[in-house]
């Protein structure tokens, strides 16, 4: 009766759209990946390191992506049912949105014109994409409405969608433009992604201009969209200030591109709990008064990413170096050995990290996560400084897992108080 049941509610989860959003993000992650493959195969060495310094950068200046609004959007139009309100509160958020990312576009713009960055090649880049999240936040925002609105397959295919107008873009710019066909590539899947989802919004029937969000529900949308951000931005500290301090301190571009070559396996399996969560966030936070209901599923999650997560991460540890030989070629095989260590960082972080994460988050806990992001992120720094300056590059990956587990135990420790 038990495996009945199971596969029954499996059949139920698949025609609402689970595959869709798992093959969506699959496909996101693969085809960002193969992207990778193609850069570090065709660009040399050292400039494959500087675009990727020039890169994080942005990617740090990006953590404030319209303050974290697109987080507000799927927060309450997952909660909304009401459709002319959840429309209503896409059109504040992605106007919101606009004017957040045009400061932060211009921002990124001074910097790069004024900041005394370690490699002086990179400021031409960083000048070239300074005003990339000003389309971005379009994007970010209306896949979230989807999402919220829990039309998973449309999800699916969007995803799916740039993905792949990524991927041929960069096979196609990359050989004749070097790092100029990425940034190219960067611009162009995005707008096209833009006029794919453009009949996928459309507006709702019987939906009055004039109707507008009430001052106070729009200030509580911004509140969580603010701390949420906050939070985003000290998780991701984890990922990118790892790569920013190695290129700061060691300062060899050949060293910080094997580093990056070493983070994107790990960084890229973050896909199987995101995909899981991207997919289970709005019915968390719909069933965010029912206790019982959120720990016993919660349960389910755990337990099965555990399993995954063991078998991925002791085959990539045991075959690492034949798996960085045949992908990124003989040029990389130094970062093998922070491949390994990274790899017990993803197991925390895909198994209780990321999971148990969003799941407190759907139950509008944010202060929580942002309080754990604190701790980490003051950790990560000092971890850092110490661990690079002592064993290099391999000291940033020994930093990011001691980071990884501190955030698993605080997470655990908090949805089990949260579900009590």
């Amino acid at each position: 009766m038990k495996i009945k049941n199971t596969v029954e509610n499996t059949i139920i989860l698949i025609k609402k759209g689970l595959l869709h959003v798992f093959f969506g993000d699959l496909s996101s992650k693969v085809f960002r990946f193969l992207s990778m493959i193609v850069m570090t195969r065709l660009l040399d060495k050292e400039q494959y390191g500087i675009w990727n310094y020039a890169y994080n950068i942005y990617s740090l200046i990006l953590l404030f992506d319209g303050l974290g609004i697109a987080s507000g959007v799927l927060q309450y139009c997952s909660k909304e049912r009401n459709e002319r309100k959840r429309f209503l509160i896409f059109k504040f958020g992605k106007s919101f949105g606009e004017y957040v990312n045009l400061f932060i576009s211009f921002f990124t713009l001074i910097l790069a014109l004024l900041a005394p960055l370690k490699f002086s090649s990179a400021r031409l880049y960083l000048l070239a994409i300074s005003f990339l999240p000003t389309i971005r936040i379009l994007y970010t925002i209306s896949i979230q409405y989807i999402r919220a609105s829990k039309r998973a397959k449309t999800y699916g295919y969007v995803t799916f969608f740039y993905a792949v107008s990524y991927f041929v873009f960069v096979l196609l710019t990359v050989p004749i433009f070097d790092v100029w066909g990425i940034i190219v590539s960067e611009y162009v899947a995005i707008l096209f992604s833009l006029l794919f989802m453009k009949n996928q919004i459309q507006k709702v029937p019987n939906f009055y201009e004039e109707e507008k969000l009430e001052s106070s529900f729009k200030k509580e949308i911004l509140r969580f969209s603010v701390v949420a951000n906050l939070t985003n931005i000290m998780s991701h500290l984890l990922y990118l200030l790892d790569t920013f301090l190695v290129g700061q301190i060691i300062g060899k571009a050949e060293i910080l591109a094997s580093y990056k070559v070493a983070t994107l396996i790990p960084y890229n399996l973050n896909f199987i709990p995101m995909a899981l969560m991207t997919f289970f966030y709005p019915y968390f936070a719909e069933k965010s008064y029912d206790k019982f209901w959120i720990r016993k599923n919660t349960g389910k999650l755990i337990k099965m990413l555990f399993f995954v997560n063991a078998i991925i991460v002791v085959f990539i540890i045991l075959f690492s170096d034949y798996i960085i030989y045949f992908l990124f070629g003989d040029k990389y095989s130094d970062s093998s050995i922070v491949l390994k260590i990274l790899m017990i960082g993803y197991f925390f972080a895909g198994t209780l990290r990321i999971p148990l994460g969003n799941i407190i988050a759907s139950l509008g806990k944010v202060k929580i996560n942002l309080v754990n992001s604190l701790i980490n992120g003051l950790s990560n720094i000092i971890l850092d400084i110490v661990l690079i300056l002592k064993y290099g590059a391999i000291g940033a990956a020994i930093a990011t897992v001691i980071v990884f587990m501190l955030s698993s135990v605080i997470n655990v420790y908090a949805f089990l108080r949260l579900t009590k």
